[in-house]
């Protein structure tokens, strides 16, 4: 089980350092306030994981197909990271583990 997030730079998300999550999660909000970037936050992490971040993996994964471009953030007053960083924690019976990845796309 995915026990945290953290994402950088990733289209509305400037940064969300180690958001903490457990077996059920609910993200309510507003209409354009970045709950379906969180969550493809963490498809295009499960992509780069499995080792292809290419558009047929990040459809399966429930990630809007789009330019690279469109992945980095368009924020205003917010510097433009050249690069945008994905990592989760998780959890199981094996133990846990870290996983990160660093994207310039």
């Amino acid at each position: 089980m995915i026990t945290s997030v953290t994402i950088k730079g990733f289209r509305s998300i400037d940064s969300i350092d180690k958001l903490e999550l457990g077996a059920v999660n609910v993200f309510i909000g507003a209409n354009g306030a970045g709950k379906t970037n969180l969550l493809e936050g963490i498809g295009v992490l499960s992509a780069a994981a499995d080792g292809r971040v290419d558009d047929a993996s990040l459809l399966r994964r429930g990630v809007r197909a789009g330019v690279p471009k469109l992945f980095k953030t368009a924020l205003k007053n917010v510097d433009r990271r050249p690069f945008i960083t994905l990592a989760s924690n998780w959890s199981g019976e094996q133990g846990s583990s870290t996983y990160t990845v660093t994207l310039d796309n």
